[in-house]
Protein backbone atom coordinates (compact mmCIF):
# COMPACT_ATOMS: atom_id res chain seq x y z
CA UNK A 1 0.00 0.00 0.00
CA UNK A 2 1.36 3.18 -0.69
CA UNK A 3 -0.44 6.92 0.00
CA UNK A 4 0.91 10.15 -0.21
CA UNK A 5 0.86 11.99 3.54
CA UNK A 6 1.67 15.89 4.26
CA UNK A 7 4.19 17.32 6.30
CA UNK A 8 1.98 19.25 9.34
CA UNK A 9 3.80 22.60 10.58
CA UNK A 10 5.73 21.00 13.32
CA UNK A 11 7.11 18.38 10.65
CA UNK A 12 4.87 15.69 11.64
CA UNK A 13 3.18 12.90 9.49
CA UNK A 14 0.35 11.02 10.22
CA UNK A 15 0.80 7.18 9.45
CA UNK A 16 -2.51 5.68 10.74
CA UNK A 17 -4.14 4.93 7.09
CA UNK A 18 -1.26 2.93 6.73
CA UNK A 19 -0.26 1.22 9.88
CA UNK A 20 -3.82 0.62 11.35
CA UNK A 21 -4.17 0.68 15.19
CA UNK A 22 -1.81 -1.77 15.95
CA UNK A 23 1.59 -0.74 15.88
CA UNK A 24 2.42 1.99 17.85
CA UNK A 25 6.46 1.58 17.91
CA UNK A 26 8.46 1.86 14.45
CA UNK A 27 11.97 1.89 13.53
CA UNK A 28 12.67 4.32 11.09
CA UNK A 29 15.84 4.26 9.15
CA UNK A 30 16.82 6.78 6.24
CA UNK A 31 18.31 4.94 3.34
CA UNK A 32 21.40 6.24 0.85
CA UNK A 33 19.17 7.46 -1.60
CA UNK A 34 17.51 9.59 1.11
CA UNK A 35 13.89 7.62 1.40
CA UNK A 36 12.91 6.18 4.70
CA UNK A 37 12.32 2.56 5.90
CA UNK A 38 9.61 2.29 8.71
CA UNK A 39 9.86 -1.00 10.28
CA UNK A 40 7.01 -1.94 12.90
CA UNK A 41 8.70 -2.99 15.97
CA UNK A 42 6.91 -5.62 18.35
CA UNK A 43 8.80 -4.80 21.24
CA UNK A 44 12.39 -2.81 21.61
CA UNK A 45 14.85 -2.51 24.43
CA UNK A 46 16.88 0.17 25.12
CA UNK A 47 20.78 -0.33 25.48
CA UNK A 48 20.57 0.24 29.56
CA UNK A 49 17.88 -2.95 29.26
CA UNK A 50 19.51 -5.29 27.23
CA UNK A 51 22.57 -4.95 29.23
CA UNK A 52 20.91 -5.57 32.06
CA UNK A 53 18.74 -8.46 30.70
CA UNK A 54 22.11 -10.20 29.38
CA UNK A 55 24.28 -9.83 32.62
CA UNK A 56 23.93 -13.34 34.26
CA UNK A 57 23.80 -11.92 37.62
CA UNK A 58 21.05 -9.00 36.92
CA UNK A 59 18.96 -11.94 34.99
CA UNK A 60 19.41 -14.27 38.13
CA UNK A 61 18.22 -11.79 40.34
CA UNK A 62 15.06 -10.65 38.54
CA UNK A 63 13.98 -14.68 37.83
CA UNK A 64 15.09 -15.05 42.00
CA UNK A 65 12.46 -12.16 42.22
CA UNK A 66 9.91 -13.59 40.19
CA UNK A 67 9.91 -17.07 41.99
CA UNK A 68 9.49 -15.19 45.62
CA UNK A 69 6.32 -12.97 44.12
CA UNK A 70 5.11 -16.08 43.02
CA UNK A 71 5.98 -17.60 46.53
CA UNK A 72 4.49 -14.80 48.56
CA UNK A 73 7.69 -13.86 49.72
CA UNK A 74 6.94 -10.05 49.18
CA UNK A 75 8.17 -6.84 51.24
CA UNK A 76 4.94 -4.24 51.11
CA UNK A 77 6.26 -0.55 51.24
CA UNK A 78 4.28 2.91 51.77
CA UNK A 79 3.60 4.92 49.02
CA UNK A 80 6.31 7.21 47.94
CA UNK A 81 9.52 4.86 49.74
CA UNK A 82 11.66 4.53 46.58
CA UNK A 83 10.47 8.07 45.51
CA UNK A 84 12.43 9.10 48.95
CA UNK A 85 15.11 6.67 48.89
CA UNK A 86 15.62 8.13 45.34
CA UNK A 87 15.83 11.69 46.01
CA UNK A 88 17.95 11.07 49.58
CA UNK A 89 20.70 9.63 46.86
CA UNK A 90 20.25 12.77 44.88
CA UNK A 91 20.08 14.86 47.81
CA UNK A 92 23.78 13.35 48.64
CA UNK A 93 25.28 14.41 45.43
CA UNK A 94 24.65 18.04 45.49
CA UNK A 95 27.91 20.42 45.95
CA UNK A 96 27.21 22.46 49.32
CA UNK A 97 26.05 25.04 47.22
CA UNK A 98 23.40 23.48 45.73
CA UNK A 99 22.37 22.22 48.79
CA UNK A 100 21.80 25.49 50.58
CA UNK A 101 20.16 26.65 47.43
CA UNK A 102 17.39 24.24 48.04
CA UNK A 103 17.38 24.20 51.69
CA UNK A 104 16.57 28.09 50.75
CA UNK A 105 13.48 27.55 48.83
CA UNK A 106 12.30 25.07 51.18
CA UNK A 107 12.37 28.01 53.94
CA UNK A 108 10.77 30.11 51.64
CA UNK A 109 7.94 27.92 51.09
CA UNK A 110 7.47 27.45 54.41
CA UNK A 111 7.41 30.91 55.57
CA UNK A 112 4.95 31.93 53.15
CA UNK A 113 2.88 28.60 53.53
CA UNK A 114 2.36 29.99 57.78
CA UNK A 115 5.43 28.24 58.82
CA UNK A 116 5.43 24.38 57.89
CA UNK A 117 5.48 22.00 54.96
CA UNK A 118 3.92 18.41 54.88
CA UNK A 119 6.49 15.98 53.94
CA UNK A 120 5.08 15.05 50.83
CA UNK A 121 4.67 19.25 49.84
CA UNK A 122 8.56 19.10 50.71
CA UNK A 123 9.68 16.10 49.01
CA UNK A 124 7.74 17.53 46.12
CA UNK A 125 9.58 21.07 45.86
CA UNK A 126 13.01 19.23 46.42
CA UNK A 127 11.90 17.13 43.16
CA UNK A 128 10.95 20.14 41.23
CA UNK A 129 14.36 21.86 42.16
CA UNK A 130 16.46 18.91 41.21
CA UNK A 131 14.44 18.81 37.87
CA UNK A 132 15.57 22.19 37.45
CA UNK A 133 19.04 22.00 37.93
CA UNK A 134 19.51 19.59 35.55
CA UNK A 135 16.93 20.99 32.80
CA UNK A 136 18.70 24.38 33.34
CA UNK A 137 22.38 23.66 33.87
CA UNK A 138 24.94 26.36 34.69
CA UNK A 139 27.58 26.67 32.16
Amino acid sequence: MSIEVEVDERQRVSLRKVLGKNVSRLRAEQLPDGSVLLTPLVASLSQRELDALTDPKVSAGIRAGVEDSKAGRVTRYPAGHFTALAMADAMEELSENEAAAIDEVIDEARRENGGSLTDEEEQRLRQVCLHLRDAYPRS
